[in-house]
């Protein structure tokens, strides 16, 4: 019987990945699935998926991702709980993003939440999913020019109980733990816990921490303003994140910069880029500011070991300001009066030179 019933399987191999292929790519918008190879095991009622591709319709090579393995079973766990959910295992999945692709999905009207990744999660297997995990991925994003790519590696996910099994209704049921090596020398850990079954849409409350975070590999990402140069750094921090339908927050308990060089360039003697930068922070500020539900804060910023430059080239004759063996500390800023003043201080060699202090108390907004 058993050997019979393998034999089935075989030749049902070809036809479930052909179905299966062709329901994912029904649910995606904008993206392309392909399958080489289903394997089908009659007796745990599971199936492999091998070499996954994921392509982008509009701009498809490089692909924008690839599975060396998709496993989809029954969590047998639950059974005992009398409940049948499934679980999905992604192994080796590499995902690389170029500008090219990020530009296609920038102007797209269709958000990313809304592109059918969920449906086509779920078009793999006909269980509901309530244990998810990925294991040794990897992502890289590749930008034109002389910058290096951004690149994660080691990223390991679990989430469960997805389907609140064992949960009772309001809370935050599921598990989600995550952990990734950031560029050659970072680090990167999220554990917290989630509502997956929220609506609108799904809520999570974490704990993240980033450790020997290299600045420098985010060129690619600040290349697009010109007038803003960073060399060196690197970044340390920790801190909670709330995001939920009722509640979104954002609490930086502590972040360090240390040995970062920041330069701003004014090209011209007109300050209208700059007053135009102005507005837009303005803008994004009032939204925040005060808003019922949410609340930005950083408990503790320090830069040490900085310098920071101001060269405005548009004068006559150009010159160049700067302060050496920059310290930044910031206290208690947040987007809400009930949190208090801010406060920061900022010590420095003006012309690497002269001692200099600078003062402020901020209010929010």
């Amino acid at each position: 019987i058993v050997a019979l019933a393998y034999v089935v399987a075989f030749q049902l191999d070809e036809p479930m990945r052909r179905t299966m292929e062709s329901r994912m790519n029904a649910a995606l918008k904008g993206y392309k699935v392909s399958i080489r190879h289903l394997d089908f095991h009659p007796l745990g009622f599971s199936w492999d998926l091998e070499d996954v591709v994921v392509r982008q319709e509009q701009a498809p090579d490089p692909p924008v991702a690839s599975i060396r393995r998709l496993s989809a079973s029954v969590e047998w766990r639950q059974l005992i709980r009398a409940r049948v959910v499934g679980e999905i295992e992604i192994v080796e999945p590499s995902v690389d993003l170029n500008l090219t692709q990020a530009r296609e999905e920038a102007k797209d009207p269709v958000p990313v939440e809304k592109k059918g990744w969920q449906e086509a999660l779920e078009a793999i297997y006909p269980l509901k999913i309530n244990l998810f995990t990925i294991k040794d991925g990897t992502f890289v994003y590749t930008e034109a020019g002389p910058f290096k790519p951004l690149h994660l590696r080691q990223v390991n996910v679990e989430a469960s109980n997805i389907r609140n099994v064992k949960s009772e209704a309001g809370t935050y049921p599921s598990g989600v733990h995550a952990s990734a090596q950031v560029f050659e020398h970072g680090s990167l850990k999220i554990d917290g816990s989630a509502d997956f079954l929220a609506e609108p849409h799904l809520g999570i409350l974490a704990d993240i921490s980033l450790q020997g975070i290299e600045l420098d590999c985010f060129r690619p990402l600040t290349s697009g303003f010109a007038n803003v140069t960073i060399k060196g750094g690197l970044l340390g921090a920790d801190g909670r994140v709330e995001y939920a339908p009722t509640v979104k927050m954002a609490d930086l308990r502590h972040a360090e910069i240390s040995g970062v060089d920041i330069e701003y360039v004014q090209e011209t003697k007109s300050a209208a880029p700059e007053r135009q930068a102005t507005r837009k922070v303005v803008q994004v500020t009032e939204k925040v500011s005060e808003k019922r539900g949410v609340l930005v804060k950083i408990g503790e910023f320090d830069v040490v070991r900085s310098t920071l430059a101001f060269v405005n080239r548009g004068a006559n004759p150009p010159y160049r300001l700067f302060l050496t063996d920059t310290a930044i500390h910031a206290r208690n800023i947040s987007s809400q009066s009930a949190e208090g003043l801010g406060n920061i201080e900022l010590t420095g060699k003006f012309m690497d030179s002269g001692p200099a202090v600078v003062k402020a108390r901020f209010r929010p907004g």
